[in-house]
């Protein structure tokens, strides 16, 4: 990955770890993360191109042990994403369906070791850093389950969508082309595919 490409994805993260803070500090008994709380480690969500080419490289950095690991919980990862897929398959035209089956879907993350930590937690993704604070998603305010924050009540609220557009901007600018920017691809996914396949926008699922 180019250094100025790297260093504006880092920014983009650091200023999510802003506003986490930012909030953890105003409003402190109402934001849970604690060390030993994995509620957003089985959540179900893909990362965008610039992200996944971001932790490959540093998934690569991990010990051999680690790292082998780390793909066995993948395989395990992989084959439960292709049963959500299934179970998505049989509501296509039913976007209210299909977002009930991904909330309460709980698919263990590959990075979370037998001791419950991540393996890369200071490399983690953007929405795992924003997690336990309000977040705007396609204009409606989301929050963690077990976050003390109480629905009606106003709060700043961390724009999912504006940092989203900033990483599909990140993402076209590293492979160059705006379709395959815009793809979202697994974690599993990415701990299987090479760097500069992942560069080139060349990743395949399994079938």
């Amino acid at each position: 990955m180019k250094e100025e490409i790297r260093a504006a994805y880092e920014e983009l993260v650091e200023w999510a770890d802003l506003i986490f803070a930012q909030t953890r500090e105003k409003f402190g008994s109402l934001v849970k993360c604690q060390p030993g709380c994995t509620d957003c480690c089985y959540a179900v969500f893909g990362l965008f191109p610039v992200e996944a080419v971001y932790l490959r490289e540093k998934f690569d950095e991990l010990p051999e042990e680690q790292r082998r690991a780390a793909l066995e919980r993948a395989a395990e990862a992989e084959g439960q994403l292709m049963e959500l897929e299934r179970k998505l398959a049989r509501h296509p035209d039913d976007p209210y369906m299909q977002n009930r089956i991904m909330a309460r879907e709980r698919v263990r993350c590959p990075l979370l070791d037998e001791k419950g930590e991540c393996i890369l937690y200071p490399f983690r993704p953007l929405t795992c850093r924003v997690y336990g604070i309000p977040v705007l998603v396609k204009g409606r305010a989301q929050i963690c389950w077990k976050a003390g924050f109480e629905p009606g009540e106003k709060y700043p609220t961390f724009n999912l969508d504006t940092a989203y557009r900033e990483l599909y901007r990140l993402s076209q600018k590293l492979l160059g082309e705006e379709e395959k920017a815009g793809l979202l691809l697994s974690l599993p996914l990415v701990l299987r595919t090479p760097v500069e396949n992942l560069l080139n926008g060349n990743w395949k699922n399994k079938t």
